[in-house]
This record gives C-alpha cells, structure tokens and sequence, in this order.
C-alpha cells in the first residue's frame, strides 16, 4: 500500500512527456527526394508524378499507414511541385499538403545551388475510441481535430554526380491538439540532412550511395544510409540500413521510358519484429520531359 501512495504522489507531481513518429519514414527516398527537401523540386530535370504506398510493422494493429502523391515540374531558373500525404497512426490520422517550389543558381564549375520552400497546410484528427487504457483520465479522452499551416525551407548544392542539401519541413513547433492543460500534442520543426552520389564502377553498372540524417528536439539522432546499383540503367537492387531501427531491401525496375516501379521491404532491427511481418512500401513514378530538360542538364540525372 505504501508503494502504491508513494507512485501516485509521484505521478500526480511529475510531468511526463511520450515522444512518438510524427513524420512518416520512407525507405524509397532516394527516388523522391522533394518529400524531404523542397530545394529538390524538378531537380532531375523532368516533371514527374510519384505514387507511394508504406505499411509499416505489417500485421501491427495500429501501426503507421501512409499514402504519397507527389508532383514536380521544372522549368529553366524555377520549378513547381506539390506534395500531399495520407498518414494514420493508431488513433492519429494525418493529412499533410503543400506547394513546394525552388529557384535554380549556377555556382559555376559544373555546381549548381537549389533554394527551396514549402507551405501548406496539416490537418490532425484524433480518435478517442481506439486508445483503451485501464483509467480514461490519463490520455485524451475526446476526439479532436486541428488543422495548422505548414511551411519548410531547404537548400541543396549539386552536380551531375553528387548532390548534398539541408532542410526544415516545418520551421517551427505547432501545438495542433490540445484537450486540457495538462494534455496537448505538439508537432516539433525536424531538420533533414541529405546526400548522394552516383559513379559506374562496372560497363552499364552504375553504385548510388545516398544517406539521411533526421534531427528532432528531445529525440535521438536518426540517420539512414543506402547503396543502390542499376544495371543498364533499367533494374535497381540495394540495400539500407536505419540506424538502430532497421535493414532494408530496395527494388526498382523501369517498365517503358517513362514509368518507372518499385519496392522495398523492412526489417526490424530491434525486438519490435517478434510482432510483425515487416514494413512494406511500393511506389510508381511517371516522368515526362519539359522544356528545362535541355537547358538545366546536358547529361541523364541518376537521382
């Protein structure tokens, strides 16, 4: 009994904060590099159209669930795009949309500098009914919805063989639910470091490292790291690895000129693999030439 007054006295007096995912991972980033930076817009030269599916810890009830649609197109000095995310996560669903753009600068020896910035809006709604707990007092027990604006900024220097950028999806910490005082659900600015490069190391064998490092306040640093090899510049295979989170298959093949398939499977790195079947994401993308295509670049782009 003394044990049990002592925990509630120090329940009752101590503040307590739960750090969760609040921005959907993606193993495929290497072929959708504006969902992290928007300075990547049309960065390839050509418009394209992404579509993009992850389910992630399969046969997880409640495990985080997104669907992508992604849309750039470039034009000589600027290029446009839009990005929209559908993302449920146990009782939280969220909808994230915004119109990225960026402004291309010739730096000169071949390097080139995108500035880029996104802004939109989220929309948060939070469903009480799938949260069960043993006291209804200790998390938020009515449903909610919240919609607050989104706004991101990030810069990438790039050749035609490397590229390296830093970026902010929201510049800025946002309450966007709250019930009471004591219970409130903030979205935290992250900051993404990107890189990569391409070289042939074989006849028609072309070796893509990449890597992503994903900072938030309060949480431990993140970082994935990913090698990719494409074959006459038709079939992808790769792997990455998420640092202390997961090993992971990367597959991608084009079927005409254009269109372009692929896929990549999860595996948990930790003990919350005893209980799913592994993170399964797909994606297509569509590429269509503009008028920028022969002005901005003279040789075919890799990522």
């Amino acid at each position: 009994m003394v044990k049990k007054i002592i925990y509630i006295v120090v329940f009752l007096f101590t503040g307590m904060q739960i750090h969760s995912q609040m921005q959907p991972v993606q193993s495929l980033y290497p072929y959708n590099l504006m969902y992290l930076n928007p300075a990547n817009t049309g960065i390839t030269g050509k418009g394209s159209l992404f579509l993009w599916h992850r389910s992630q810890w399969f046969q997880f009830e409640g495990a985080p669930n997104t669907q992508m649609l992604s849309f750039a197109y470039p034009t000589r000095h600027m290029a446009f795009g839009t990005n929209v995310y559908y993302d449920t996560d146990g009782p939280l669903t969220r909808i994230k949309g915004t119109f990225n753009f960026s402004y291309l600068v010739d730096l000169g020896l071949e390097t080139s500098m995108s500035l880029g910035l996104n802004i939109g809006a989220n929309h948060f709604m939070y469903d009480a009914s799938k949260i069960t707990t043993r006291d209804p007092e200790a998390f938020m027990n009515n449903n909610q919805n919240a919609t607050s604006v989104a706004a991101g900024v990030g810069v990438t220097f790039f050749t035609y063989k490397w590229y390296v950028g830093i970026s902010s999806p929201n510049i800025a910490p946002i309450k966007v639910i709250s019930s009471d005082f004591n219970h409130s659900m903030y979205f935290l600015p992250h900051v993404n470091l990107i890189g990569g490069m391409n070289f042939e190391v074989f006849y028609n064998v072309m070796m893509l490292p990449s890597f992503v490092l994903r900072y938030a306040p309060d949480q431990p640093l993140n970082f994935d790291t990913s090698i990719l090899f494409t074959f006459s510049d038709t079939f992808t295979v790769g792997f990455s690895y998420r640092f202390k989170a997961a090993y992971v298959l990367l597959l991608s093949t084009k079927i005409t000129d254009k269109f372009m398939i692929g896929y990549s499977f999860d595996l948990d790195a930790n003990k919350i693999r005893m209980f799913n079947v592994g993170s399964h994401e797909l994606f297509l993308r569509y590429e269509f030439p503009t008028r920028s295509g022969k002005v901005r670049f003279q040789s075919p782009r890799l990522f």
